[in-house]
């Protein structure tokens, strides 16, 4: 499978076929595409999912894809690295902002497909391109920090369209395991969230029965998941930053980097450092 790297930390790519000519192929950058028209049909990680005008599909490093286009259609990407919205002195809240792109990395396969579900954050993501568009072609004053700030709100409706939103847990005929894995996920810096008792409390169930019931359908403890999942958020780290490695032991609650290098060893078979040099694109 071919991956197409890029140098630059932001590009937008618009373009109108009647014949993909790429093949199957991942990224070392993300990629917002937005289907300005035409329809057909878009494979992402051996997902089939039917595309028409409007649509907007978010792919991150992680996926591969391809298309097979139907009737003519207009392309409109914007690719970028998660270092091009903390170039420039933007966003003070670095930490927030790579933390958003984490949970958008590891959550997005909960909303395959187009990503927006609500139609009126599909106008505003819309309304938000045609500015960014027409900022980036006539490059005024404070047209990068405008364009940076676009894109950033288009991955904050983004994000919003992906969690899973706190009135579902109200429902009678929810999906509690999804529920309870995004749950974590979203607050996984914050570990008084994550404690049985106040999961419990959360989800109005007894302490006893979440442990059970996430043992029994995730085959592991939920400490164990946690775990695990803090692992994938060091490996995101590892690639996608220039955090070092006692740096991002600490954002995730570990003691020193020794003990974040003894337990990444023991579940991946090689050190953080090792991890990154081997794996890291580009």
């Amino acid at each position: 499978m071919k991956t197409y790297k890029q140098y630059e930390l932001f590009k937008i790519s618009r373009f109108e076929t009647t014949e993909w000519k790429h093949p199957l192929h991942n990224h070392t950058y993300f990629e917002i595409i937005f289907i300005q028209s035409g329809n057909g049909w878009h494979i992402i990680n051996d997902n089939r999912f039917p595309y028409k005008e409007g649509n907007v599909f978010l792919l991150t490093p992680a996926d591969y894809h391809t298309f097979e286009i139907e009737t003519a259609t207009r392309f409109c990407y914007l690719k970028f690295t998660e270092l091009y919205l903390k170039s420039n002195g933007f966003l003070p809240e670095q930490d927030e902002w790579f933390r958003q792109l984490e949970f958008i990395l590891h959550t997005n396969n909960l909303l395959p497909g187009d990503v927006l579900r609500n139609e009126q954050d599909r106008i505003l993501v819309t309304q938000l391109l045609e500015v960014l568009l027409h900022e980036s072609d006539t490059r005024k004053l404070y047209s990068e920090s405008i364009v940076q700030n676009c894109l950033k709100s288009m991955l904050d409706i983004i994000s919003r369209n992906i969690i899973v939103k706190k009135e579902a847990v109200k429902q009678p005929d929810r999906d509690l395991l999804t529920e309870l894995t995004t749950y974590v996920r979203r607050y996984i810096y914050e570990p008084e969230k994550l404690r049985i008792q106040h999961l419990a409390e959360q989800f109005n169930l007894s302490s006893n029965y979440i442990g059970i019931y996430f043992k029994r359908k995730m085959g592991e403890s939920l400490q164990q998941y946690i775990l695990q999942y803090k692992l994938k958020l060091i490996e995101t780290r590892l690639l996608y930053s220039d955090r070092t490695i006692s740096e991002i032991g600490y954002e995730l609650g570990f003691t020193d980097e020794s003990h974040l290098n003894k337990t990444f060893r023991k579940y991946k078979g090689m050190s953080p450092k090792a991890f990154r040099l081997q794996k890291r694109p580009g």
